[in-house]
């Protein structure tokens, strides 16, 4: 008898204790399913923000530099130890005034052009360095300045992205005899500075490569790259927040913003990615 009853009061606890636990554990599974998604929602909501803010000041910066190229260059034509070889307009003694530039401004490539778009010199700093694609890319910024405006573009030459900065040249009498065209890349040691400014990682891309980035990897270039040809698909339709994506790298939860630089040829494969862990 005392065993029959010790029997019906264990079945009885297992009976009553068993449900108050999976309820317990149903009703915990559910509150941290709740907190999670909450959580993962505010991440979300926290880093559209912060790569939406990370996108206009990197563009903020891009202009400023782009400024700043302008107001760089825009007085080496007046100075007066190479004016004299702009107005002389020959190509022999265009060609160690123009390898200075090279060497005190530590650009790529400089080229001189006359107001009838003909090149007389071109110097780089780099004897593999591309020269004759530099200065076809180049020339929409040269006619733009032949037309009165000193000018900045973004262009892909070879594998690699350049600031392009046309300025002009005049003479002792103030009348524009050419352009002067300078060329510098935009590599890993620029997406690095802007890495520090924007606090985020950073890939610029050209037709479809990821041309220089702050993380390494083929999966990492891979992943850049399907980002921002998707962002070609969509558009210029969609708005900064809208277009945050996110992204699985290394193991690393990202959310992901692309963006275009402006060109004067209107490419839209020059670009950037930019993320935030």
């Amino acid at each position: 008898m005392p065993l029959r009853r010790s029997y019906y009061k264990a079945n009885f606890r297992t009976k009553v204790l068993v449900p108050v636990v999976v309820c317990m554990v149903a009703v915990m599974a559910v509150t941290l399913l709740v907190v999670d998604r909450r959580f993962a929602q505010q991440s979300e909501k926290e880093a559209r923000a912060a790569l939406t803010t990370a996108d206009a000041y990197f563009l903020n910066s891009h202009n400023d530099h782009a400024k700043f190229l302008v107001q760089r260059f825009r007085s080496l034509p007046n100075d007066t130890r190479i004016r004299a070889a702009f107005v002389k307009a020959d190509a022999l003694t265009l060609s160690d005034p123009l390898k200075h530039l090279i060497a005190e401004q530590n650009v790529d490539a400089v080229f001189y052009a006359t107001n009838e778009k003909k090149i007389l010199d071109s110097e780089e700093n780099d004897p593999t360095f591309p020269i004759l694609a530099f200065q076809t890319a180049a020339m929409p910024a040269v006619e733009q300045a032949l037309q009165g405006q000193d000018t900045v573009d973004t262009v892909c030459v070879g594998e690699k992205l350049y600031d392009v900065v046309a300025v002009r040249v005049y003479d002792a009498e103030k009348a524009q005899i050419g352009v002067l065209a300078f060329g510098a890349e935009i590599g890993d040691a620029v997406a690095d500075g802007l890495r520090r400014l924007t606090q985020s990682q950073i890939a610029l891309l050209a037709g479809g490569r990821v041309i220089a980035s702050t993380l390494a990897g083929p999966d990492a270039k891979m992943q850049f790259s399907e980002m921002f040809r998707g962002s070609l698909l969509v558009g210029d339709s969609a708005s900064a927040a809208a277009s945050v994506k996110p992204m699985v790298l290394n193991g690393l939860h990202y959310y992901g913003i692309t963006g275009r630089f402006e060109s004067l040829k209107g490419n839209k494969t020059l670009g950037y990615v930019l993320l935030n862990s």
